[in-house]
């Protein structure tokens, strides 16, 4: 079968022409071609199609060499470019060689060119060959970036008799480090002089088996050339056979190129392969890389181990689908794949080689080349057996404790690290009248009294320290009403110790508050009136007598006295007369401040108390009340009844003053107001 042939023919003869194509022909080509004869067309030609080969003449009347080697590296340097002329200069030749002529063949050797171009073509196929092994190499061994940079051949022809170099180019010079005489000097020699002893043998083999060979075909070594002052240098020899007519071999010619660096990166390759290799052997985890028809190309010991094969090289080959106990999660984990580029904690059931099932864990992504182009997949597989064991006996145990939470009779709730409710049990939900979805998410405050919020954040800064306590605590339900429970909160902590959130335990004491508040109602108040009765009075009238002294604040004390009272409970009943106390004591309580304290000191007389009040404030407030009083006749039971007050004020004379003194001389007030007339307020001065 014919190889196809595209060439660009620089050539003004049209024999010429016929006798390229016919040589080239008989060598098996399949030839397209155009012949140019100018600059311009050959130009047009470069610019407009592509070409496997160039060749030249030289000269020509409109053309030359030089020029259209010019174009031919400005258009498609990688293009081979030989130079096929009747006859030509060495000098000529050699700039032309230097300056990318990839070979020259006078036309009297046109048996050259086949052996020529096979080795051009074959050259630049081995180049790009070259870079597609590279790139593989560096995929296989994750994809290790490797930058090769190849230097420029030296070529060369040598006397097969003699021994002698006919031509060396200068890149010789570079490199071996060796002047072109002193190379030449060297030969035939070279073998024990300039070559790593233990490659002469191997050259001088090669090179004596391309001489017995009947063929034109290229020969290749690769050897250690000892440089002149820096040790050795890898070169890769490419060369071929010259022949006479006869067939009897008159030269070698070549080229030859340095190949250390790539050399050196073959042996790094390969460390780092074996490097790799062993950093897979320790893993732990199961390494199976697969191609993109599903088969496996690479495991580590582990993964042997851990799916019972014989060995890692038993495995290779096999489809990966054949470890997945299931079909269907292998197409599930391939989808999300295709989707996300990368699985991560990807779970289903693997089988052994034994048949045995069992949980894994997996983390799988694609293999691409630096171009982006995926060429399989990778991935590290964990035996979770024991995890999935521990998770079930987990669930099963939370199983219970929520069983528990949730039935319990006491409300259950956890906060996170911001106090944020992350559990409600019903109960507790129950107990605040909302459901479980309308508290989680929200803050532990939001469902307490203003007046709980400090005090709850302050309780919760202590959680965080790692301690526990048990308090009372009032929440707000949902329909506005206070409800008070008892806490147990407890502190959560991570391994490491650090506070992550915290319990608590909820028992119901809102009918137990609600006693209480009742009982120190009834302890505290007037059960009449609704008052403060008398000993809560002195309580907190000791209390703001203490205050009033260390602030140095003024105080002020009325006594209050119905007038005529037993006239009224003897004339009207004592169902009217309790109605007149009510009456007076609505009157205080509506139009004192917060701060006074107002209370039935018994019978049918009352006590008032105005801290941050002088004796002469204090009177005119008196005064004030009682004209309020009296302002209209009360109608109590239907019945129209005036009442009047005898009131008596005095205030707090000193920082030795007491409340006895003070009541004493409220009492001697009082008792004025009533012997002057009664319905009227006296003051009565410290002396």
């Amino acid at each position: 079968m014919n190889h196809p042939l595209r060439v660009l023919i620089v050539e003004d003869c049209e024999m010429d022409v016929e006798f390229l194509l016919r040589t080239l022909r008989k060598g098996g080509y399949d030839i397209a071609y155009q012949v140019v004869e100018t600059p311009e067309a050959m130009r047009e030609n470069l610019r407009n199609q592509t070409w496997d080969l160039i060749t030249s003449d030289h000269p020509m009347p409109c053309f030359n060499e030089p020029s259209a080697l010019a174009l031919a590296q400005e258009y498609c340097p990688e293009v081979p470019f030989i130079i096929v002329s009747g006859e030509i200069e060495l000098e000529l030749a050699v700039s032309l060689m230097r300056s990318g002529a990839k070979d020259y063949i006078q036309k009297h050797e046109i048996a050259r060119l086949l052996p020529v171009v096979e080795r051009e073509l074959l050259g630049a196929e081995q180049r790009r060959e070259h870079q597609r092994a590279e790139s593989a190499l560096q995929e296989s061994t994750l994809r290790f970036k490797e930058v090769i940079e190849s230097s420029l051949d030296a070529l060369y022809k040598r006397d097969v008799i003699t021994g002698q170099y006919e031509y060396l180019s200068p890149a010789a010079v570079q490199l071996t480090g060796y002047s072109i005489d002193e190379l030449k000097k060297q030969m035939p020699l070279s073998y024990q002089t300039l070559i790593h002893p233990e490659d002469a043998q191997k050259v001088e083999l090669y090179y004596l088996e391309s001489l017995e060979s009947r063929s034109n075909k290229n020969f290749q070594v690769d050897y250690r050339f000892i440089r002149k002052q820096d040790g050795y240098v890898w070169l890769q020899d490419r060369f071929t056979v010259l022949r006479d007519e006869e067939g009897t071999p008159q030269s070698f010619i070549g080229t030859v190129r340095d190949i250390t660096e790539w050399k050196q990166i073959e042996e790094s390759l390969i460390s780092s392969h074996r490097q790799i290799q062993r950093i897979l052997g320790s893993l732990q985890d199961a390494y199976v890389q697969n191609d993109l028809g599903g088969n496996i190309t690479m495991v580590n010991p582990a993964a042997a181990t851990m799916f019972r094969y014989p060995s890692m090289e038993a495995m290779l080959g096999i489809p990966t689908a054949n470890l997945y106990s299931q079909p269907q999660d292998r197409e599930d984990m391939l989808a999300e794949l295709n989707r996300t580029g990368a699985v991560r904690d990807w779970s289903c059931q693997a089988i052994r080689q034994d048949g045995t099932v069992f949980w894994v864990s997996a983390n799988i992504r694609f293999i691409r080349r630096e171009n982006d182009v995926i060429i399989g997949t990778e991935g590290e597989i964990r035996d979770i057996a024991e995890r999935k064991q521990l998770e079930a006996a987990l669930q099963a145990s939370e199983a219970k404790y929520r069983l528990f939470v949730e039935t319990a009779i006491e409300g259950v709730a956890s906060l996170d690290h911001d106090r944020r409710l992350t559990f409600v049990n019903p109960q507790f939900a129950s107990m605040l009248g909302y459901t479980i979805e309308e508290m989680l998410g929200h803050p532990y405050e939001m469902f307490m009294p203003e007046d709980q919020q400090a005090d709850a954040e302050a309780q919760e800064q202590i959680r965080t320290q790692g301690q526990d306590a048990v308090y009372e605590r009032c929440f707000l339900r949902k329909d506005g009403a206070r409800h008070w429970t008892l806490v147990s909160a407890k502190a959560i902590l991570d391994a490491h110790g650090q506070f992550i959130g915290s319990f608590g335990m909820f028992t119901d004491i809102n009918e137990r508050k609600r006693l209480e508040n009742r009982l120190k109602q009834q302890a505290t108040t007037d059960g009449l009136t609704g008052a403060i009765n008398r000993r809560y009075f002195f309580e907190l009238a000791d209390r703001e007598i203490c205050r009033a002294i260390r602030l140095n604040h003024s105080l002020a004390l009325a006594l209050i006295d119905i007038d005529y009272f037993k006239h009224i409970n003897d004339t009207y009943g004592h169902a009217v007369g309790d109605e007149a106390l009510l009456a007076v004591t609505h009157i205080f309580q509506k139009n004192i401040r917060e701060i006074d304290v107002f209370a039935r000191f018994g019978g049918d007389e009352f006590v008032l108390l105005l801290p941050e009040t002088s004796l002469g404030e204090a009177r005119l407030i008196l005064e004030r009340l009682c004209k309020a009083l009296t302002a209209q006749p009360m109608d109590l039971s239907g019945k129209t009844v005036p009442i009047t007050l005898s009131v008596g004020v005095a205030s707090l004379a000193n920082a030795t003053d007491s409340f006895e003194a003070l009541l004493e001389r409220a009492d001697q007030a009082l008792y004025q107001a009533k012997e002057t007339g009664r319905n009227r307020v006296s003051v009565q001065f410290a002396l």
